[in-house]
């Protein structure tokens, strides 16, 4: 991967994540609340040591806050096998869906439950 984002290579970035379920009394209406983010860059490589360190150091902590100083920080042979990218975003596109079920009036005496479950139940 690292051969393929050359200095000025476009790439496109998508993450997305689901929070919760979205539980209707119709099958129709089911859905997800989710938060979703499309981004639009060229890729930069990390290759100065200091700034290699201060974005190692970054990721480690957002991993837990405080990891870097507790942990080895990589070796020489371990530099050299990670290829770190800064991504300066040229566009981007966020979307999400929130709230409960929307529900036809005529289901609403229907005796099923609905409402929200976390995702992963």
């Amino acid at each position: 991967m690292s051969r393929c984002l050359a200095p000025g290579t476009q790439l496109c970035l998508s993450f997305a994540v689901t929070n919760e379920w979205v539980m209707s009394k119709s099958a129709y209406h089911h859905s997800a609340n989710y938060e979703s983010v499309v981004l639009f860059g060229r890729a930069v490589q990390v290759t100065g040591n200091d700034e290699f360190d201060a974005a190692f150091e970054a990721i480690i902590n957002q991993l837990e806050p405080g990891r870097w100083e507790q942990v080895r920080a990589p070796s020489l042979s371990e530099r050299k096998a990670t290829a770190l990218f800064r991504i300066p975003i040229e566009e981007g596109a966020f979307k999400s869906r929130s709230g409960g079920p929307s529900e036809e009036p005529g289901d609403m005496a229907l005796p099923v439950w609905h409402g929200l479950l976390p995702a992963g139940s």
